[in-house]
């Protein structure tokens, strides 16, 4: 801070004095130029100016105008001082050669000359070095630029000498200096400070990684590169060449240079040539007007055209100016009358707003795209915790230029909580303060010794807004630098300073929308529970009503089962009817029963419910292994052989699993088996499906009783095997089973006594009837208990066989032939001797699985017929 101007570094104070120098040269320039001309007319001046003399002029403009701004944009950079002296050196070089391409006077022309390098050569090259150290931001060899000024200061005064400038030549656009031996020299210093720069700016970009620095350097490539180029053009013609020099196009250069340096001040560029542009036109416009009464009246009026040219500015000011206002808005927008606009929109969004995060964002972003602030944060006081704190951003675009380059500075938002001891916090708490500016800020940290921290925002903050709510503290906001690294402008600031007032009732607001939001959320919240609750209640009732209703079906299934149970005469019917009821009481089940009734691991009926039939077939043919630990594993690994076309894909449910339940009867013996197929049952379906089982395996155990109770009610009473009518009933049976099991078998024997009639002729009577018991024994000793042997005629028996095909029955043919072998009937002849006569019987024999059912028995009585012709036929 500098006690004799507060408020202003030493950097912008060195800047003010700047500008103020080279405004004073400019006008003593244009002063000197006037009385250079004064004696050329007009006519003369405009031939010598258009075209030879526009570049020169332009570069002039462009230069003096670049000098005086960029000490205006920057005024706390060093670069900027130093990129005024080069602006300011060729504007004056620029000027040197506007000038002497109207002058007529080659005296007064090597003058001009030399005067102009006596600036040029005291600033271009040592502030060309210096401002290239400063950009690559270069730590040694400095003494390189302090050569480069010292050379700089030892050959100005050697410029006014004919040992740098002996003469001038005369050429089509005007005179140009004759350079002599010290010029030489100085051209060879210039170009190897121009390629030692251009060095290294090119090692510094490749070096770097901050993405805008390596931006700025580029751009200052380019500008060094075209100087250089440029002003070797100008070679030619200072060597006797009559070549136009192209260094006149020197304002190109220039332009880079200053975009490099300062692209992201090209708002506040734009802003104040819109300044420059309305304060020119504006006295252009107002002059037009002065001057219409001088071309109106004539020359003795002249009172009166001054009088009347006095007026017509005094009455046409504030249209003129408000006409000229209206135009350059077209052009560039005044910056307070958008800043306005934006305010506006900012509070009328702001009002809308009910989060207090949401707040700090709509801020962040509007300060970032308006101010173009290099950083931003707000703090809320919490009565909780009692700080401070809040979110903190940096603005990603605040140094990007006119094409938006990016920053590599983080765009995203972090938290930070102001420490209570802060000394710029109890500052704020005890004076209150609407707005704390960058020097208030400099003035409390020098006072309270606090050492300077990058991390601390308030250290770091341009303006500090504090926001107060019935005279309460309840947030700060601290906007960042701006992107000029100057104060802010007082209408910036009363934006600011109105932004705070505003922002109070804004956060107050929002506060209480929260917490009405907070008790919205646990009411909500709350009812939701309650809801929940209430659900599951109801839910709880209708399982416990569905499982009620459920058991209630189960109890009415049972009690219809036992009381109709018993009315059901056949097995076929009786295992139906318990499936068909499992099955309605539990549908995602399959169900089958196997029984073997009196011979184990004989199929001899069944019923199934939800089981396929490749799935019941294979079942069948693991009948004898149901009863495996293994069981669903291997009947998982068999299901995939065996899946119909009716299953998607043909293969197994992953979640299916196979149950298998045993029948008992009243001896505990295994009499069949219940498969469940479906998901695993749990206890309580277990235990409703074993109540069906014993239901189901009490009744077919009576069911059994009953059968060997018919079946000794249907005995031959000679024979001891069943009747003709028994066995008709049971061959119905077996036909009726092999409809519903096709694959289940059966075979049927017909067989026939040979003989008997000769020994009742012969032996009477009571012999054949003893021939017949004994082929009836016989044929007991080989028949199973499942077999069905009857006496269907005299001498005529027919064996059945459940669940044999007819490969099994010839094994029985040849059993039946090997006993007939040991067969005899014993007698007493005349003699008084025994005589043993051989008992030999006809057998016909077929199977369901060669036949079909209903054709067995006759193809069975075809075939005995054909053996018992071919055994008279032997034995005659």
């Amino acid at each position: 801070m500098n006690p004799f101007f507060p408020g202003y570094t030493r950097k912008q104070i060195t800047a003010g004095i700047l500008r103020i120098g080279l405004v004073s040269a400019y006008s003593i320039l244009m002063v000197c130029a006037v009385a250079l001309l004064r004696d050329y007319p007009p006519g003369h001046i405009i031939d010598r100016v258009v075209p030879y003399g526009i570049p020169p002029l332009l570069s002039f403009s462009c230069a003096a105008f670049l000098s005086i701004f960029v000490l205006t944009l920057e005024q706390t950079r060093t670069e900027s001082l130093l990129f005024a002296l080069i602006c300011a050196a060729f504007a004056v070089l620029n000027a040197d050669i506007l000038l002497i391409g109207i002058i007529m006077d080659p005296q007064i022309a090597l003058v001009v000359s030399r005067i102009d390098h006596f600036f040029l050569v005291i600033v271009l090259l040592g502030a060309n070095l210096h401002l290239t150290y400063l950009v690559c931001g270069k730590k040694n060899h400095w003494w390189v630029v302090w050569l480069a000024y010292g050379i700089g200061l030892v050959m100005a005064p050697l410029t006014q000498t004919s040992l740098y400038f002996q003469g001038v030549y005369t050429y089509y656009w005007g005179f140009f200096a004759q350079k002599a031996i010290l010029y030489d020299i100085m051209s060879i210093l210039w170009l190897a400070g121009t390629l030692y720069a251009i060095t290294l700016l090119w090692q510094a970009r490749r070096h770097t990684t901050d993405g805008h620095k390596k931006d700025t350097i580029k751009y200052l490539l380019f500008g060094f590169v075209c100087a250089g180029v440029l002003s070797l053009t100008n070679t030619p013609a200072i060597y006797g060449y009559e070549i136009y020099p192209l260094g006149t196009f020197i304002f190109i250069s220039l332009l880079l240079l200053a975009y490099g340096l300062y692209k992201y001040n090209m708002r506040i560029a734009l802003q104040q040539l819109r300044t420059v542009l309305f304060a020119i036109g504006h006295l252009l416009l107002l002059s037009a007007i002065g001057f219409l009464p001088w071309l109106i009246l004539a020359d003795r009026r002249q009172p009166l055209a001054v009088f009347a040219g006095i007026l017509l500015v005094v009455l046409f000011y504030k249209p003129v100016q408000s006409a000229w206002d209206a135009v350059l808005n077209l052009l560039i927008r005044r910056s307070s009358d958008r800043m306005q606009a934006e305010y506006y929109a900012l509070t009328v969004r702001l009002s809308g707003i009910h989060h207090i995060k949401t707040v700090y964002r709509e801020i962040r972003d509007w300060l970032f795209r308006v101010l173009t602030n290099s950083r931003c944060a707000m703090f809320f006081y919490n009565p909780d915790t009692r700080t401070f704190s809040g979110w903190r951003a940096f603005n990603p675009h605040h140094d990007a230029g006119f094409f938006r380059t990016a920053t590599d500075q983080p765009d995203k938002e972090t938290t930070w909580q102001i420490p209570p001891e802060h000394p710029v916090l109890n500052k704020i708490l005890s004076e209150s303060p609407a707005i704390i500016t960058r020097p208030v800020i400099d003035r409390w940290m020098a006072g309270s010794n606090l050492v300077p921290d990058g991390e601390d925002w308030l250290q770091e903050a341009g303006v500090i807004v504090p926001t107060y709510s019935r005279s309460r503290l309840i947030g700060i906001l601290t906007i960042g630098s701006s992107a000029t690294k100057r104060s802010y402008t007082g209408s910036e600031r009363q934006m600011i300073r109105n932004l705070g007032v505003v922002l109070g009732p804004i956060i107050e607001n929002a506060r209480i929308m929260e917490r009405l939001e907070r008790l919205v959320e646990k009411r909500t919240r709350d009812l939701n529970l309650a809801i929940a609750d209430i659900r599951k209640k109801n839910k709880d009732i209708v399982k416990n009503h569905v499982l009620i209703k459920k058991q209630n079906h189960i109890f009415l299934s049972l009690l219809d089962t036992s009381t109709k149970i018993h009315a059901i005469g056949e097995f076929e019917e009786l295992f139906a009817f318990t499936i068909s009821h499992l099955k309605s009481l539990f549908p995602d089940f399959g169900f089958g029963i196997i029984f073997e009734g009196e011979r184990a691991g004989v199929f001899e009926t069944g019923a199934f419910a939800g089981i396929t039939e490749s799935e019941r077939n294979i079942l069948l043919k693991l009948m004898k292994h149901l009863t495996a630990p293994d069981i669903d594993q291997r009947l998982k690994q068999k299901m995939p052989d065996y899946a119909s076309s009716d299953q998607a894909g043909g293969a197994q449910n992953p979640n299916t699993f196979w149950t298998i339940l045993p029948m008992r009867g009243r001896d505990d013996r295994v009499i069949g088996k219940m498969i469940i197929k479906g998901p695993r049952p749990d206890p309580f379906t277990r235990n409703v499906i074993s109540i069906f089982l014993s239901q189901v395996s009490s009744s077919a155990q009576n069911r059994l009783l009953l059968r060997r109770l018919e079946t000794m009610a249907g005995t031959d009473g000679l024979t001891g095997t069943s009747n003709r009518a028994f066995f008709d009933r049971a061959y119905e049976k077996a036909l009726k089973r092999s409809r519903l099991f096709p694959d289940v078998h059966f075979s049927l024997f017909i067989i026939d006594v040979n003989g008997l009639k000769q020994i009742n002729d012969q032996y009477g009577h009571a012999k054949g009837d003893e021939m017949i018991i004994l082929v009836a024994d016989m044929l007991k000793s080989i028949r199973r208990e499942t077999d069905v042997l009857s006496r269907i005629g005299g001498d005529e028996f027919a064996l059945l066989l459940p669940s044999t095909d007819s490969g099994q029955a010839r094994h029985v043919v040849a059993r039946i032939r090997e006993k007939e072998k040991d067969l005899n009937l014993t007698s007493m002849d005349k003699n008084g001797e025994t005589v043993y006569m051989p008992i030999r019987i006809s057998i016909g024999v077929a199977g369901s699985d060669e036949t079909p059912p209903e054709k067995v028995s006759k193809r069975a009585d075809d075939r005995m017929y054909m053996d018992k012709k071919q055994y008279y036929q032997q034995i005659e």
